[in-house]
């Protein structure tokens, strides 16, 4: 399948993470650099952080590095202080990872702000990544697509801090995989759903659209299916063509509910029949018409009577509340006896 998805993901991609690294923090006096003319390329000897982010990335452009990007607040953020001391500037780290970056440091600093100009491009660059706290470090890839992200410093040794960025380095190699496989279609249907839950999880969503197209096209599987029926209900578009052509195929597939698709379809019904503020009845529909489908056969049933016991309660509809959390403790495990045996006391 070379679709624009294939190039999008091999342009993405093949840059992943080349090595291992991540070296931070720029001066060793903590402040920010002068006007940088040029970028810097870091060695195992020393960790070369660069201030300026457009040259920084023309130089991984240059020569084929990722880029890790330090947001800290050198001169107040005592965890900035101490990831410096502890980690950054150690010798170990420069030398374990000094060749696989470019290494930048974008710095707010209470005293001797860098120039206003400086100052506004990291404010930007903060809000283009949604960084919200220091120290924060990102892997980017040449493109400054975002690879990977740490948030904070909480003590962790040095090999373990390394540890987890190497752990950051084999879940963008992973990606090398999915481009590859991708391009090539070798890659197997059953592949495919976790590697779109790492895409989620490294917070691409492009990629994780691409992985979606092809699993789409596995002619038995519900798992891409349920996540399109997701992405349509939450889009608000649960009236839509597509929503509809898309649920009816979920349930067709799953007619014996083995993978839970018409549970998840049910509640998915519930939650928007509660926005439209009918009447209890009318909103529990959903719910009821699954039970009366594969309650027998659910041995989960339980939490659905629950949630029906605690919306109706809420609505003041006692005995029929009443009605489900009985049979919800009938069907729950012991271990949850105590707790609906209180909750149906509360009706009476």
């Amino acid at each position: 399948m070379k679709t624009h998805c294939n190039t999008l993901i091999a342009k993405l991609l093949v840059l992943c993470f080349l090595a291992v690294a991540y070296p931070l923090m720029a001066d060793p006096q903590g402040g920010p650099q002068a006007d940088q003319k040029e970028a810097q390329a870091s060695t195992p000897e020393k960790i070369y952080w660069n201030t300026n982010f457009a040259l920084a990335q023309a130089e991984a452009k240059r020569i084929s590095r990722p880029m890790l990007v330090l947001f800290t607040g050198s001169d107040w953020c005592g965890a900035c202080k101490v990831l410096k001391k502890e980690v950054l500037d150690k010798p170990e780290f420069a030398q374990k990872m000094g060749e696989n970056y470019i290494f930048v440091i974008l710095d707010f600093p209470m005293r001797n702000p860098p120039p206003a100009a400086q100052l506004a491009a990291n404010k930007q660059l903060q809000q283009q990544y949604d960084v919200k706290g220091y120290p924060t470090i990102i892997i980017l890839d040449t493109k400054g697509a975002k690879l990977g992200s740490q948030v904070g410093y909480s003590g962790e040794s040095i090999s373990h801090y390394i540890e987890q960025l190497e752990g950051m380095k084999a879940r963008a190699q992973l990606f090398d995989h999915i481009e590859e496989s991708l391009t090539q279609e070798v890659l197997a249907f059953d592949e495919l759903p976790p590697l779109y839950q790492l895409a989620l999880e490294l917070e691409r969503s492009d990629l994780a659209a691409c992985v979606m197209e092809a699993g789409l096209k596995d002619p038995s599987s519900t798992f891409f299916l349920a996540e399109r029926f997701k992405q349509l209900m939450s889009e608000g578009q649960r009236e839509s063509d597509e929503a509809h052509a898309v649920r009816a195929e979920l349930l067709r597939r799953d007619g014996n509910n083995r993978d839970g698709q018409h549970l998840f379809v049910a509640v998915w019904d519930f939650q928007e029949a509660l926005k439209e503020e009918d009447a209890p009845n009318k909103t529990i529909e959903p719910l009821v018409s699954y039970l009366d489908a594969f309650g027998e056969e659910d041995e989960s049933r339980w939490k659905v009577e629950m949630t029906l016991a605690q919306y109706l309660y809420g609505e003041g509809c006692y005995a029929t509340a009443e009605h489900y959390a009985q049979a919800g403790l009938h069907s729950a495990p012991d271990l949850y006896h105590d707790d609906i045996q209180s909750f149906i006391n509360s009706l009476r």
